[in-house]
């Protein structure tokens, strides 16, 4: 693997036997674009035809993680992760119902599953931002970390 490789959204690192992909679109909260896709495809290649590397951290440059999909490409990130990691001062939300739109991406097909579905359809319809401790609580995410340790509990947690 080519360690700090970059594509234009993310960059590739190493933490010992794990890999961190960092997305790298820190002015638009790290959305998702379709490219950015192919970029996450190649990357993951890249990280699985790598024989020492025994996981991989997926983390967000600057405030936030990912906003999601970038609205006007229709296309998104799931919450297909078998662990999810949050800085305490984070949140999550679904911002689709404000706009009278539906989830595309995958969301409601893992977050019922994830939260329970009463949860999952509440959070859906309102587009209520939920803080990170009511996800943890909730079992959308595996851990709140320490403030500023995001990376570091998840290459510990992986």
């Amino acid at each position: 693997m080519t360690m700090g490789a970059a594509w234009e959204d993310l960059t590739i690192g190493r933490r010992g036997d794990v890999a961190v992909i960092w997305f790298e679109r820190p002015d638009r909260l790290n959305a998702f674009r379709l490219a950015t896709f192919q970029m996450l495809h190649e990357a993951l290649d890249q990280v699985s035809a790598d024989d020492a590397v025994r996981a991989v951290v997926l983390i967000g440059r600057g405030r936030g993680f990912c906003a999601g999909e970038e609205l006007e490409e229709m296309e998104g990130f799931s919450l297909a992760c078998r662990l999810r990691i949050a800085a305490p001062e984070a949140y999550f939300y679904f911002p689709k119902a404000r706009r009278s739109m539906l989830e595309t991406n995958g969301t409601f097909h893992f977050l019922p599953r994830i939260v329970g579905l009463g949860r999952g359809a509440e959070w859906l319809l309102t587009a209520r931002k939920i803080p990170a401790s009511e996800a943890l609580t909730a079992g959308l995410v595996s851990a709140v970390a320490e403030r500023g340790l995001v990376v570091e509990q998840a290459v510990v947690a992986a």
